[in-house]
């Protein structure tokens, strides 16, 4: 028994023997169900369709209790355990959702499904050789499975005590790639990776990432600040316009183009950028330091001191922003 004490009415109103013919057909196999329970409590089938039913529905406690509850009545069926699995997955039980996982492929060791979500749940909670074992299996069973390649490189790169998993994660994210040249977070993957071994690689990638989602906020940020790294500020600002068009409250866009114009010593532009900022966010503490610096280099004392007061207030420990107050007293 994994689970213990959980309610099996789920039905409260019901008409025995009735039809149903007038209502939709989930809801009234639903209701069969109900009434086929107030029969036999314990008909472990009709529990684990009902419970996926609710499942599906997203009414998680009572799909938990269905599903619990047939895996008591019957502890033969796989499907039984993997539904149990699904639930306790969804509702952050992830203990549980390991063993139901295990039970279902102890009776079913090439339960596909099972092995899938075990590696996911696995990689979550950063177990990261148990998850990388279970993806290995679920190839055994399906050899194309770009999913399984994505997050054996997702587990590779953050294992980071040996040099060679950060090859290992490259080479997986690009046999998901060869699986499936459609596979949008795969090409992120690889633009963070090259961003620091191979620039130039780093930028195809993302562009094959915009390929797939032209209007992806995301992507369209890595390639704006990779534009920024390398003070292509033009490229960089048309992207960071771009993100702005799509989400005008991407408050990170709007620092970096501040940023941007505090590089290139256009202390006004900046000063209205950074304002912007922390108008939005005012526990931004880089922007209000980042303010003080566009004051004081234009010259604002007053200013800059209030700008490196609010960002003591968020930070009292932050970078510089005393030894400034100090040097402007």
């Amino acid at each position: 028994m994994l689970l213990a004490g959980l309610s099996t009415t789920q039905c409260k109103f019901f008409q025995k023997k009735n039809t149903y013919s007038n209502l939709p057909a989930d809801t009234a196999q639903y209701l069969m169900w109900c009434d086929e329970l107030a029969e036999d409590s314990n008909n472990a089938e009709v529990l684990f369709h009902r419970g996926e039913y609710l499942f599906k529905k997203k009414f998680f406690v009572k799909a938990l209790a269905d599903a619990n509850r047939a895996t008591i009545l019957d502890t033969t069926k796989a499907p039984y355990f993997l539904l149990l699995g699904d639930i306790c997955f969804a509702v952050n039980k992830t203990k549980i959702a390991v063993t139901a996982y295990q039970r279902c492929k102890s009776i079913d060791p090439e339960n596909y499904q099972a092995t899938i979500k075990l590696g996911e749940l696995f990689y979550i909670v950063k177990e990261h050789a148990q998850s990388i074992q279970q993806y290995d299996q679920a190839l055994k069973l399906q050899p194309d499975c770009e999913a399984c390649y994505f997050y054996k490189g997702l587990n590779f790169r953050e294992m980071t005590k040996l040099p060679e998993h950060m090859n290992l994660a490259v080479q997986m994210f690009q046999k998901t790639l060869s699986v499936n040249q459609n596979y949008f977070d795969a090409y992120i993957q690889l633009g963070e990776i090259y961003e620091s071994k191979n620039p130039v690689f780093a930028l195809e990638y993302y562009n094959g990432a915009l390929r797939i989602q032209p209007k992806s906020v995301e992507a369209l940020y890595h390639r704006a600040y990779h534009f920024q790294m390398r003070h292509s500020y033009d490229s960089a600002g048309a992207d960071y316009k771009q993100i702005l068009d799509i989400n005008p409250n991407f408050v990170n866009a709007y620092f970096n183009v501040a940023y941007m114009n505090m590089e290139q010593r256009r202390w006004k532009a900046a000063i209205e950028g950074f304002k912007l900022v922390v108008k939005m966010d005012n526990m931004n503490a880089g922007a209000w330091y980042n303010l003080g610096e566009c004051y004081r280099n234009t010259g604002e004392k007053v200013f800059a001191k209030q700008a490196y007061s609010e960002c003591l207030m968020v930070d009292k420990e932050y970078p510089l922003a005393s030894e400034r107050l100090l040097l402007l007293k």
